[in-house]
């Protein structure tokens, strides 16, 4: 998956409840922003399970971008739930924030139970167990 452009709030609600969703908050006239445009598109494509959209909050008026101080911010959201958030260009962190976040149990199309990549082997042992029945 790639990154979205959100122009439209409808868009922002909509996009931003879908499971696990990372958003940059960023402007044009944002040098650092820019120059990490490229490598925010790269996370992205690692991660084609999670939802990446870019906002900027000179252009959406959403109570999400009423607080942004700083651009560029990103923030991790589990279906519209804000969980982290920080500012300035880190790829280490927003990784690690990603690899946390996007393992999900889903039921009946919704996501029940988020768990971190620490988990994940034990969730699947635990679940093969019921495979066979």
């Amino acid at each position: 998956m790639s990154v979205t452009k959100v122009a439209t709030v409808r868009e922002y609600e909509k996009l931003k409840s879908r499971g696990l969703v990372i958003v940059d908050f960023n402007t044009v006239w944002c040098g650092p922003c820019k120059k990490f445009a490229p490598v925010f598109e790269e996370i992205a494509a690692k991660y084609p399970e999670t939802v990446f959209l870019s906002v900027d909050p000179e252009m959406i008026e959403h109570e999400d971008c009423m607080d942004i101080a700083t651009v560029p911010t990103f923030r991790v959201f589990i279906n519209g739930e804000k969980k982290r958030e920080f500012s300035g260009v880190d790829r280490e962190r927003l990784e690690r924030y990603i690899d946390r976040y996007q393992y999900q149990i889903f039921c009946n199309g919704n996501i029940v139970r988020t768990f971190t990549a620490k988990d994940k082997k034990k969730i699947i042992e635990y679940m093969e167990k019921f495979s066979d029945e």
